[in-house]
């Protein structure tokens, strides 16, 4: 049996649960929590090494993020206590540059993983050659369709307003600024720095949001990232209502437009849409079960992690 020892950033039960589901031998260490309950890298950095050095496994699977909280170095010290371990670290995050952390683990891992395609030259010209692409996945014990029939809003969207630290958060902003003086209390948006203030709620509750709605939305802070979306996409398809999501590069290969989501590039487009799908709720009902369908048949987090395995020349031993 696989033994993997996974480092989440904080608690990821989804992912816990997807190991578990593919039949490996696991051991989770959060490395984050621990650095927020002592804020000690020296500890952090034993504890790993103690783990490594107890459990022996044949894969280390962390989500360093851009924490830096385990240097190159310790890393290379497990390395060095299992010589033939595979070490992969995976960000989820997409910043406008090559973040230096993930460059510098890079060179002590055999997979760094970053969400996108389209970041994948820049990580290569920022010294990072053996940078490859696994994407986000979602946990369906917490997005699903719970089919009803009606609904309190028309639209929904969760998300923040980070403003311009972000390529696209003005574009974000105007549509949901926009949405708000068109369908006033029937958009329900949800999340901190808009103006006037937006409720804001806690993510274990976005499925009744969003199931709650005709249709849901979904908009990235980087939409010209080929092959980039959240895990927010895949939370508002799994809910088994139709997604309305703005175009990013690459969309086609993951989704069917107009069969199972609708790719927008306007604000006329998306009330255009929520329209249709409130005159016809047995088409919205229909094209919601086939985006809930291909999330959960291609983008749980099991199905992500079979793919790494596959990547990796390690789902024989599993």
């Amino acid at each position: 049996m696989l033994k993997v020892l996974y480092l989440p950033i904080g608690s990821q039960t989804g992912m816990v649960d997807a190991w578990n589901n593919v039949g490996v031998e696991l051991n989770v260490y959060d490395f984050f929590t621990a650095w927020e309950r002592g804020r000690n890298k020296h500890i952090i950095a034993q504890e790993f090494i103690s783990r490594v050095s107890t459990f022996q496994p044949d894969l280390i699977f962390m989500q360093l993020q851009f924490t830096g909280l385990l240097d190159p170095g310790v890393i290379e010290d497990a390395r060095r206590i299992v010589p033939n371990v595979v070490i992969a670290n995976w960000t989820g995050d997409v910043r406008g540059h090559a973040i230096s952390e993930f460059i510098q683990t890079a060179r002590v891992v055999d997979y760094p993983l970053i969400s996108s395609t389209g970041q994948l030259e820049l990580y290569r010209n920022s010294g990072c050659p053996n940078v490859k692409y696994w994407q986000i996945g979602y946990d369906p014990k917490t997005c699903f369709p719970k089919n009803l029939s009606e609904f309190k809003y028309d639209i929904s969207f969760l998300g923040n307003n980070y403003g311009p630290t972000f390529p696209d958060g003005a574009l974000r902003y105007g549509v949901a600024n926009h949405l708000r003086t068109s369908l006033g209390g029937r958009f329900g948006l949800f999340g901190s720095g808009y103006h006037p203030p937006a409720p804001s709620i806690d993510p274990s509750l976005a499925n009744n949001v969003y199931n709650d709605s005709i249709c849901t939305l979904s908009i990235s802070n980087f939409n010209n990232v080929s092959h980039y979306f959240s895990d927010r996409l895949l939370h508002c398809l799994a809910s088994g209502r139709p997604t309305i999501c703005w175009y990013f590069p690459g969309c086609e290969s993951y989704f069917v437009d107009g069969q199972e989501i609708f790719m927008v590039k306007s604000n006329k487009e998306i009330l255009d849409i929520a329209q249709y799908l409130k005159s016809n709720p047995e088409i919205a009902t229909q094209i919601g079960i086939n985006g809930y369908q291909r999330a959960v048949r291609e983008h749980t987090f099991t199905s992500r992690i079979i793919e790494f395995l596959h990547m990796s020349n390690l789902i024989s031993k599993v």
